[in-house]
């Protein structure tokens, strides 16, 4: 058996907080946070200039949304602050244990299409401040995420994971016209463009059509869109079509004759080619 010495133990713990420390601004995911307040501390919440979910998972929270008019979120309840409202003075009314998502870090995990279409469609007008009910699975969940902000797991390979947990949450757990609802505010901070873009696009969509349906030339449509999405037209095109074809082959009940017609292949041997070149054959020889 070996015995370790308190000088042991502390060469033990100075080396292994060395490594952490050489590890961690590598890698480092700061998407959640872990926020304990004392009650009847003001304070601000949410982050300027960005979109953010906010959990209550104890106490109180009382929000000033302007001179006249205060709202009140308990355990339990989440709310979206857009960025464009917040971030609001707030009073804690209990001592109280709230997570904070940096939502937009969630983009790379949602179909921004199919959001921007539910939203526009069943929640034309944004609500803010909208209440959430934390539903039980999504709270245990939560739990284990301020578990691994206790014990300093802050590595962004672990929460990449937790944002694709999460949004498959939100998607199983709420129907399309609740997220709507609670999503909404994602419209207001999002230009006449993007949204246009969004808006328009379908799983048949080419760069021509989509400037078209913009009203602007080919060209004039593709320097904005690399100056507001990041990319060209058509690598996105393209990756909007992978997202909805893996999200399609996901799900047994969809027939590969309903996968052809909605994502306009001529035939099996255009979707075979497709799918190879894009990894996901395996996905659909499991169909």
């Amino acid at each position: 058996m070996t015995i370790r010495t308190p000088n042991i133990e502390k060469a033990l713990t100075e080396y292994e907080n060395s490594q952490q420390n050489y590890i961690l601004p590598l890698e480092k995911d700061d998407s959640f946070k872990v926020h304990y307040i004392d009650n009847g501390t003001e304070f601000t919440i949410g982050i300027p200039g960005e979109n953010s979910i906010i959990f209550v998972m104890k106490g109180k929270i009382l929000i000033q949304k302007d001179d006249s008019e205060h709202k009140l979120f308990d355990d339990n309840s989440m709310f979206f602050i857009s960025k464009v409202f917040g971030p609001y003075k707030s009073t804690t009314k209990e001592s109280t244990i709230y997570i904070e998502l940096k939502s937009d870090n969630l983009l790379p995990f949602i179909d921004q299409v199919l959001l921007n279409q539910i939203v526009s469609l069943y929640a034309p007008d944004p609500v803010e401040l909208n209440k959430l009910l934390i539903k039980k699975t999504l709270r245990y969940f939560l739990s284990g995420i301020i578990y691994y902000r206790r014990n300093k797991i802050f590595s962004k390979y672990v929460y990449d994971i937790k944002k694709k947990e999460f949004v498959f949450l939100m998607r199983t757990l709420y129907d399309k016209q609740t997220l709507a609802a609670f999503f909404s505010p994602v419209l207001l901070s999002q230009n006449h463009f993007r949204i246009g873009v969004l808006t328009n696009y379908t799983h048949n969509s080419t760069v021509k059509s989509l400037a078209k349906n913009c009203f602007m030339t080919t060209k004039t449509f593709t320097r904005k869109f690399k100056s507001e999405f990041g990319t060209t037209p058509h690598k996105w095109i393209v990756l909007q079509k992978v997202k909805g074809l893996e999200y399609y082959l996901a799900h047994q009940t969809v027939s590969i004759d309903n996968i052809l017609s909605e994502f306009h292949f001529s035939n099996m041997a255009e979707l075979l080619q497709f799918c190879d070149k894009h990894n996901l054959m395996t996905k659909l020889l499991s169909k």
